[in-house]
């Protein structure tokens, strides 16, 4: 009972720390030779005729496939593979609008956005870059593999390692 109100107060100063420390510790930048999926959320759905969003990358990264939609879902998805190490952004463009979604390779370890949204809650819990700001897309993804941390030669997600050691800190 003693433990419920400062429990209470550290919750959201905790869960603001865990969801940057995710950026930084839960995915790694993509490697060389490696292939990713992006994917642009529409605000709406795709029209069977409506044009097909393009997507522009820098140089060092290959678009694999062309775009692929999901009509019902309102998604257009492509297949990147990083070639050399890079820092840029992709640019997407539909209907006369532009966007851009950061992507990074061949890097090391680095706080990466997974995620660009357009609404202020989601921005919350996708921090790594400002909010597109525009009502045709909800959101641009970049899928970057899942990081584990090694510790005495054990591999686990940083979560977990966090867990252990703030309880046995504790």
């Amino acid at each position: 009972g003693l433990m419920m109100r400062p429990m209470l107060f550290l919750t959201a100063p905790l869960l603001l720390l865990l969801i940057h420390m995710d950026a930084l510790y839960g995915a790694t930048p993509l490697a060389i030779g490696e292939s990713v999926i992006v994917t642009l959320q529409a605000a709406g759905r795709f029209g069977t005729n409506a044009p097909v969003p393009e997507l522009e990358v820098p140089a060092g990264i290959l678009v694999e496939t062309p775009g692929v939609r999901v009509i019902e879902k309102g998604q257009m998805s492509w297949r990147i593979r990083a070639e050399q190490p890079v820092e840029g952004d992709l640019k997407f463009r539909w209907g006369g609008t532009e966007w851009t979604k950061s992507i990074v390779a061949g890097e090391p370890f680095r706080y990466l956005s997974l995620r660009r949204v357009t609404s202020l809650g989601d921005s919350f819990w996708y921090p790594g870059e400002d909010r597109l700001g525009e009502d045709e897309v909800d959101w641009i993804e970049t899928r970057y593999p899942a990081a584990e941390v090694s510790l005495a030669g054990v591999d686990l997600h940083w979560i977990i390692w966090f867990f252990v050691i703030s309880m046995v800190a504790a």
